[in-house]
């Protein structure tokens, strides 16, 4: 047990591949830096099944696996998980610990209470521009517009009247010159080169960080959560890219190696950066222990071209045909390819019968009813070489009508690379470092009673035992 005050900077699925990496190809970053004096533990998700962030994020803040939390879709109703296993912003502020999140995964729903928080930005998949304190409203406004219009494909429209709301509240946000200009750079590289708008998604990081960072000085919390997917985002669709000696079967062209080979380095860099002003935010406070973690990790998948993609474009005209009317469901945010909504009760069998007898191409269209009411539509057709309609209780429907289009790839790809248990948790701290480099075993399950263990807070029983997360 330590006290100190604790940041968890939450770099998404980025396993140790690719630490080791771009500490080698860039030995003087801040990453680099610090690696040798951190502790440095390989972490391991214990959930079973398919692997998602959905997952395995409430996993880690609640210590126990989706077995138990059931956790698995954005928009489910929390309210009876949090009452039996709550996540670590809800324990330590329970237990009266000055705490900060900035869009750590499944924080869609703000606080009933809010008296023990510095801050609170929920993750970019909340139904509301809600933010606390309330002067971030603005910003999380801009930040969910932008988020949505780039769910696959990265839109080059910017929303002006978001940006109007949000001009009047810079100087509170923290939004920086160098940002700004960054900004300004992304953009005029855009023009030159059409492939880099992908960026922009990292760019959406750079600009929360600054709202994050300048929260974290005002307040300086006792433990404060920022969540960045930039490299996840990244690595999945560019892997291939960066290591394509990972495949026995590669089948993409070196002309889409030479584009974005240096995708997960550049994501990497701005990560890089953000990191560097943490550790010197913990060097100036030293009552600060900073921790990086991911959840799991990702690995090299598949090495193909994929052309197109499936998408509903019009979800009401979708759940029209479905036997809903506008005001009888309520849409959730979700990943793509995913879609997830809300069924009015009195709609609930009809829509249970209906959307059995949904076909795409002869198949079934998967829903998954995780609560009553709550729905999450699969809709994962990558390539898809079928019929242009889908058949309902047996009668055809054109995909027109059903609100479903096909949509091209941007950059040729679906996933080059998927998730892995194996993830990462370093600790740093300027005047602790590490006797051995070795980097120990943990689960994922380990760090919450860990952090817990820091603040003196009781530890459910539900939970494994804490280590000590600095030596003394």
């Amino acid at each position: 047990m330590t006290n100190r005050k604790i940041i968890l900077f939450e770099l998404n699925e980025v396993p140790y591949r690719i630490i080791d990496q771009y500490c080698q190809d860039n030995p003087y970053s801040s990453l680099s830096r610090i690696l040798s004096s951190s502790r440095q533990y390989e972490t391991w998700a214990e959930d079973t099944g398919t692997l998602a962030p959905t997952k395995t994020w409430p996993t880690l803040h609640r210590g126990v696996t989706k077995e138990k939390h059931g956790i698995s879709s954005f928009g489910q109703s929390l309210d009876e998980i949090d009452k039996e296993f709550p996540p670590i912003w809800q324990l330590t502020t329970d237990n009266g610990v000055k705490t900060g999140v900035f869009g750590s995964l499944l924080s869609y729903q703000m606080p009933k209470k809010l008296e023990n928080y510095a801050f609170f930005v929920p993750e970019v998949f909340a139904k509301e521009n809600t933010a606390h304190p309330h002067y971030i409203t603005p910003f999380q406004e801009f930040n969910l517009t932008m988020s949505r219009a780039s769910a696959r494909n990265v839109s080059q429209k910017i929303d002006w009247d978001s940006i109007k709301r949000l001009i009047p509240k810079l100087p509170q946000l923290g939004l920086t010159v160098p940002t700004f200009l960054d900004i300004g750079k992304q953009l005029a590289n855009e023009k030159l080169n059409p492939k880099v708008k992908t960026r922009r998604r990292t760019f959406q990081t750079v600009l929360g960080f600054d709202v994050f960072l300048k929260q974290l000085a005002i307040f300086q919390p006792d433990f404060a959560t920022f969540f960045t997917n930039n490299v996840a985002a990244t690595m999945h669709r560019y892997w291939a890219a960066a290591f394509p000696g990972d495949y026995d079967d590669f089948q993409l062209r070196d002309e889409w190696v030479a584009s974005f080979r240096h995708e997960i380095n550049f994501a990497m860099t701005k990560a890089d950066a953000l990191l560097s002003k943490l550790i010197t935010f913990v060097n100036r406070y030293p009552e600060y222990l900073l921790l990086v973690a991911s959840s799991m990790g990702q690995a090299a998948f598949q090495a193909k071209h994929t052309g197109a993609f499936l998408t509903i474009k019009n979800l009401p005209k979708f759940m029209n045909k479905l036997g809903l009317e506008p005001d009888e469901f309520e849409q959730r945010p979700a990943m793509a390819p995913h879609f997830s909504a809300v069924v009015a009760p009195h709609k609930l069998e009809e829509f249970r019968q209906r959307a059995s007898k949904l076909k795409i191409n002869g198949h079934n269209v998967i829903f998954k009813e995780k609560e009553d009411t709550f729905f999450h539509i699969d809709f994962n057709y990558q390539d898809y070489q079928g019929e242009s309609y889908m058949e309902l209780d047996g009668m055809i429907v054109p995909f027109e009508d059903m609100g479903v289009v096909n949509r091209i790839h941007e950059d040729g790809v679906y996933l080059t690379a998927d998730h892995i248990p194996q993830g990462i948790l370093l600790v740093y701290h300027p005047q602790n470092s590490p006797q051995s480099h070795q980097r120990i075993q943990i689960s994922t399950l380990d760090i919450t009673p860990s952090i817990l263990n820091n603040f003196s807070i009781p530890i459910p029983a539900y939970m494994n035992k804490p280590f000590d997360l600095i030596c003394t």
